[in-house]
């Protein structure tokens, strides 16, 4: 595994936790943690789909599966279950 794999797989790791826990504070570091990946990806896609001395890489079906992944992962630190939440203060 590269650092870049070891990377995005670190922060799928932590997303996945955060997502489980019903706390405030880990919404909001999943949010955190959602933006880093997200500026990662980014990052990613950009050296990996740059064209250099004319030879230009083919983006395999993985990276368009990992753009979805970190969407849904977006997806779902924007629109949290906050019921459970909101339930438990009153």
């Amino acid at each position: 595994m590269e650092s870049r794999e070891k990377y995005l797989f670190f922060f799928a790791v932590v997303s996945a936790g955060l997502i489980l826990i019903d706390r405030i504070w880990a919404k909001r570091t999943l949010l955190f943690t959602t933006a880093i990946t997200v500026a990662y990806l980014i990052r990613t896609y950009v050296l990996y789909t740059t064209c250099v001395n004319t030879v230009c890489p083919e983006v395999e079906y993985g990276f368009y599966l990992l753009i979805l992944a970190v969407v849904g992962l977006g997806i779902t630190s924007l629109f949290p279950d906050m019921k459970k939440i909101v339930s438990e203060k009153k």
